[in-house]
């Protein structure tokens, strides 16, 4: 019975423990003894030279002008950085880890963008707040639109590559106070939006037609009258001038062939029978063209391919004209 007791009450402080690992209290407790603290000073930095840590995280390239040679980009700034000022024993803290604190209440680096076209202030994350893990370690998440100038090459236009820094640079502190590194080695793409370009919906548009067309072709038999494709392959073969019936010519095709006209008169108490006359054979073969699925698909296949040599050609001159006004 004694060492039943013992059992018990060893169980009942093990629960109080867990459930109070965490409460806004103790995290209170831990914010005044280190940040609001009267030996923190939030202008001097941590150490003689203290080790700041940027990546960047891309959401969506939102725009590369190449006329304004500028690149807009969304997506969100991660500094961190070590500051032994706001460590705490998690084990007299209820094992809590983590606390944060506004940005105007802790020491933070004082960086700008350096080749930035809009904002050339200093970085601001406005109300976010900072986390601040036990051990010391800072870290500072800022949203941003960042818009900067880039040279655009476009030597190798459409098969060029565009090569855009974002320089960030300390502002009032000199590199022996204040020492900048890559947090990780390339830009974090992990939420990356790609939205598909022009040439690329073109060509995505273009595939699709072919294979369409393709199996319009390999298919047998005649399409009906009343199909729609027949009426769309109809305007092509109008505008490329192409030999296709019209839907009209078929009826006639079909009327000229040989038919008696019975025109009744009475001579000599008798009647007789007038044969109309039929139009020449060669006006029928130059109309009656058969209509086939290989047929459409050889006027649809040239229409595509006019159409698509156009559109090239257009977006070419465009863009020629484009480059010539923005380098006079």
């Amino acid at each position: 019975m004694y060492h039943l007791e013992i059992g018990i009450i060893t169980l009942i402080i093990f629960l109080t423990v867990a459930d109070g690992a965490y409460s806004a209290a103790m995290e209170t407790e831990i914010r005044n003894q280190t940040v609001y603290s009267s030996g923190y000073d939030p202008i001097s930095r941590p150490a003689e030279v203290t080790h700041v840590k940027i990546g960047l995280n891309v959401l969506a390239i939102d725009e590369l002008d190449i006329k304004g040679q500028k690149l807009s980009v969304a997506g969100w700034l991660t500094l961190e950085w070590q500051d032994d000022r706001l460590q705490w024993n998690k084990t007299e803290k209820n094992d809590i880890e983590y606390m944060f604190t506004k940005p105007n209440d802790i020491w933070k680096p004082e960086l700008i963008v350096d080749n930035s076209l809009r904002d050339l202030g200093a970085l601001q994350g406005g109300s976010l707040m900072l986390r601040v893990s036990h051990t010391g370690h800072v870290e500072w998440t800022l949203p941003q639109i960042l818009t900067t100038s880039c040279q655009v090459d476009i030597t190798y236009y459409p098969y060029d590559e565009q090569k855009c820094a974002i320089e960030i640079v300390s502002w009032g502190f000199r590199i022996d106070e204040l020492s900048l590194d890559h947090l990780f080695e390339e830009v974090n793409l992990e939420d990356f939006v790609c939205v598909p370009g022009r040439f690329m919906v073109m060509a995505a548009f273009g595939v699709f037609l072919t294979v369409l067309i393709l199996l319009i072709h390999h298919r047998p038999g005649n399409p009906g009258s009343s199909c729609v494709l027949v009426k769309i392959t109809r305007i092509c073969a109008r505008v490329l001038c192409m030999e296709f019936p019209r839907g009209d010519e078929q009826e006639d095709a079909q009327s000229n062939m040989v038919s008696p006209l019975k025109d009744t008169k009475e001579a000599n108490g008798g009647s007789r029978v007038n044969i109309t006359q039929t139009r020449e054979t060669s006006q029928i073969s130059s109309i009656d063209v058969e209509v086939t699925w290989v047929r459409m698909a050889e006027i649809l296949d040239r229409t595509i391919f006019i159409l698509f040599l156009t559109l090239t050609l257009l977006i070419n001159i465009i863009f020629v004209a484009v480059l010539a006004y923005s380098s006079g």
